[in-house]
């Protein structure tokens, strides 16, 4: 099998990191030398340098990748490895700027028979499995609430490419609401409301929402990034 993981961020050291753990052999493609330097040292792992493009002009795509760039190239980038005819691909979420672009890549793959999926991890978290055993157990969930307040004193001074901050729930707050619905079902009827802003997030600031899913779960939510919180799911049984 060739694995290649795409990027040499933050992130991808992570990545490169369980890769090692799991002793699988995969080649790191990266674009900058500066972020090849810092994951080399970080890692031990060689970058080839020079970006996809040039890795997959001067010789055969890989069987299957890894795209760890930053949001802002998460789609083009897969759908690079797309139509260069790589079928098996784990891209980090959300795996684009907007529904647009998401909806777009997704009939990319489709027309070019690749399974893309998306690195929601808390899906696979040991607490997430003990609780799928206690659900199934008590016999299903009954209703759920969860919180997915960002810290904005954390998030304002970070440096991100363009539009990335200023969608930031869909770039980092589905993990929680994924996670969510993941394990209640999808939402069928709901009402949700949004108010305030904050100058890396002029949309909204403060987030609130009920309903019912297609498991008859009743459920809530609730986040304020202008005010202390954490994020957290609540399933009762």
């Amino acid at each position: 099998m060739s694995l290649w993981l795409i990027g040499a961020g933050a992130m991808a050291q992570d990545y490169a990191r369980v890769l090692h753990g799991l002793d699988l052999s995969f080649e790191v493609i990266g674009r900058g030398a500066d972020s090849a330097s810092e994951f080399e040292k970080a890692t031990g792992k060689q970058v080839r340098t020079g970006g996809l493009a040039d890795a997959l002009s001067s010789g055969k795509a890989p069987e299957k990748a890894i795209v760890a760039v930053g949001v802002e190239q998460l789609a083009p980038t897969t759908a690079e490895l797309i139509r260069a005819g790589v079928k098996r691909i784990m891209v980090e979420k959300p795996a684009g700027l907007d529904l647009a672009e998401i909806e777009s890549l997704n009939r990319i793959a489709e027309e070019n028979g690749a399974s893309v999926l998306l690195a929601y991890n808390r899906r696979f978290y040991g607490s997430v499995q003990q609780a799928r055993q206690c659900i199934a157990e008590d016999g299903g969930v009954l209703s759920a609430q969860f919180e997915f307040t960002e810290w904005s004193h954390v998030i304002a001074p970070l440096k991100k490419g363009g539009g990335v901050k200023e969608r930031w729930l869909l770039g980092n707050s589905t993990h929680v609401i994924d996670l969510a619905f993941h394990l209640i079902g999808r939402p069928v009827d709901w009402k949700c409301w949004h108010a305030g802003s904050i100058d890396w997030h002029p949309a909204a600031a403060r987030f609130a929402g009920a309903g019912v899913t297609d498991q008859d779960v009743m459920f809530s939510y609730l986040a304020d990034w202008q005010a202390p919180g954490r994020w957290g799911v609540e399933l009762l049984t």
